[in-house]
């Protein structure tokens, strides 16, 4: 084939391959949950399951469960009701760190902030060969986890991904209110001053 030909084909090809990244893109929409006070973007419409879940001291709470599963990749946000308790926001945030760090190696572990609530972001490294961007927050009666999972067997193509949709979390309610997003690194979001190293 003469190189004059060849050019449009390769340039054709490779337009054709960015289709499902460029899809994928425009997909995602969010998603807004006022009932329990939180927004949060998805590739497409989320399952919606309930469920229990378990305190560190024995306690059963329902569970909310809002998930996608896509190719390699499973992005999920866990909402358990507290309010039934009067729980320490911080020491339940700290249980459900503890938690995740049985799950994996934590590679990153940092205090974050979205809206006018404080938490913890986390990556960690599953031993399964994952790669997941986990959100901690307490917030309206609420405990949310949110992760974004890679899966192997190269979780690391997907990371970015679910690095978004963490960053996508939005806390929603009386004081506060939702207007959609304006895109990712909104204001409102932000780490504080002071990172914490893993494990601290």
């Amino acid at each position: 084939m003469p190189l004059r030909a060849a050019r449009p084909v390769v340039a054709w090809l490779a337009a054709v391959a960015l289709l499902p990244a460029m899809a994928l893109a425009q997909d995602w929409k969010a998603y807004s949950y006022p009932d329990v006070g939180f927004a949060v973007q998805f590739p497409q419409a989320p399952t919606v399951k309930k469920s229990t879940f378990t305190t560190s001291s024995g306690m059963t709470l329902p569970m909310t469960r809002y998930e996608v599963r896509g190719d390699r990749v499973v992005y999920s946000v866990d909402v358990v009701d507290f309010s039934s308790t009067q729980p320490d926001a911080d020491r339940t945030i700290a249980a459900a760190e503890k938690a995740v760090g049985t799950t994996g190696k934590v590679t990153v572990a940092i205090n974050a902030r979205v809206n006018r609530e404080f938490g913890r972001e986390l990556s960690v490294n599953g031993a399964d060969g994952s790669r997941s961007a986990i959100a901690l927050f307490f917030a309206n009666g609420h405990l949310f986890r949110l992760q974004g999972k890679s899966l192997p067997p190269d979780a690391i193509a997907r990371s970015g991904d679910t690095t978004r949709f963490e960053e996508s979390l939005q806390f929603i309610g009386r004081n506060r209110g939702f207007r959609g997003f304006g895109g990712f690194g909104r204001p409102g979001r932000g780490r504080r001053p002071r990172a914490a190293p893993a494990g601290s």
